[in-house]
């Protein structure tokens, strides 16, 4: 019987090979081959894990009162900061949606 446990260290250990094969350069066959892991196994778990960051996920965002501190360079140039945890994202205008996804996405993965 799997325990959410165990299905999480799978999950950890092929976001960690999938993030050392996108950094080698190297093709997922030679990845695969060098560190003796079946490429089917590879390719399933890459699969699996790239759906599961497709799925939409709504956080909600904790917005500060207004300080009685002067604006900031980015108050001034107009862009969007965002503060989630530990994270703190800052937004310029013309920043692409789709890049906004990738980057949550990695922040979600780091978590």
């Amino acid at each position: 019987m799997r325990t959410d446990q165990d299905i999480s260290t799978k999950k950890t250990y092929w976001r960690a090979h999938i993030g050392g094969w996108r950094k080698s350069g190297l093709s997922q066959k030679k990845y695969c081959q060098r560190r003796n892991i079946a490429l089917a196994t590879f390719c399933y778990w890459k699969r699996k894990l790239e759906t599961q960051t497709q799925d939409v996920r709504f956080h909600p965002l904790t917005v500060p009162a207004p300080s009685a501190a002067p604006p900031t360079e980015s108050r001034a140039t107009g862009n969007l900061i965002l503060e989630y945890n530990d994270f703190r994202l800052e937004i310029c205008p013309g920043f692409s949606p789709s890049d906004l996804k990738a980057v949550i996405c990695v922040l979600e993965q780091t978590r």
